[in-house]
């Protein structure tokens, strides 16, 4: 049987990892997103490799200030015996030096106490952090992102050919984290969206037991095609793609 513990990990996982999926380009404010991004809508289903958990839809659209990342998990099947209600992550994102910068992050989830809220104060160098053990600051490097939207960030840097890659990062409990990540070799992956030659990108943890493969699919814009998370060899989390709106779905 499926435990709640197992299902949380599992959630915050695809919640934190599930990359970014580019469509047709778009502009807000007069301001495009740099290459390779563009707006999109997709959606995933999760799995443990033969039990379906849940789904997961994420999409990057223009906003007032600039460009709005949200993903939305909710459980299915067993798993919804566990948990309920919807697992919500977003980031608020302003054009900054050719890029993208966060200005408020959220992480919405069926339990209140995983809730945190992240405001980025660019001018002042620091973020404040909300969450259920009070309010805190930490101070922001000047290429530090949210956990989350930090996707956005590898995805341009294994697009334009980095191998090895490092993102200073404050993680969805509101702490401060550098993400790294190592570029592999381009493999056949096939989901239920297609077949496609992805590039496999590993998450690069020291002295840990945790495996984090994402697959990326050059001839759909980058998307994510899967991503697994293993511990001690066993698999325990996977994303596929499942369906994606807009140009990149033409593309294969």
């Amino acid at each position: 049987m499926l435990s709640e513990s197992l299902y949380r990990r599992v959630t915050r996982f695809l919640l934190a990892m599930a990359l970014s999926l580019a469509a047709s380009p778009a502009s807000a404010g007069g301001n495009a997103l740099p290459e390779p991004l563009s707006t999109f809508e997709a959606e995933y289903r999760v799995t443990n490799g033969s039990i379906k958990l849940g789904t997961t839809v994420i999409s990057l659209q223009p906003d007032k200030a600039g460009w709005h990342y949200r993903s939305v998990t909710e459980a299915t099947g067993l798993a919804s015996l566990f948990v309920s209600g919807q697992a919500i992550e977003s980031t608020r994102l302003e054009p900054s030096d050719g890029g993208l910068r966060p200005t408020v992050y959220n992480h919405t989830a069926p339990d209140d106490e995983d809730s945190v809220r992240v405001d980025f104060d660019w001018d002042a160098r620091m973020a404040s952090v909300r969450g259920a053990t009070g309010t805190r600051t930490l101070d922001l490097g000047a290429d530090t992102v949210d956990g989350f939207s930090a996707t956005l960030t590898m995805i341009q840097r294994v697009a334009r050919g980095d191998s090895n890659i490092r993102i200073d990062t404050i993680d969805d409990e509101g702490e401060h984290e550098t993400l790294e990540f190592r570029r592999a070799d381009t493999e056949p992956i096939s989901v239920p969206f297609g077949t496609f030659a992805a590039i496999r990108v590993e998450r690069v943890r020291k002295g840990g037991t945790r495996e984090t493969i994402s697959w990326l699919a050059p001839a759909l814009d980058w998307v994510a095609v899967r991503v697994d998370q293993r511990k001690d060899g066993e698999l325990i989390g996977r994303l596929e793609l499942t369906g994606l709106k807009g140009a990149a779905a033409s593309r294969d």
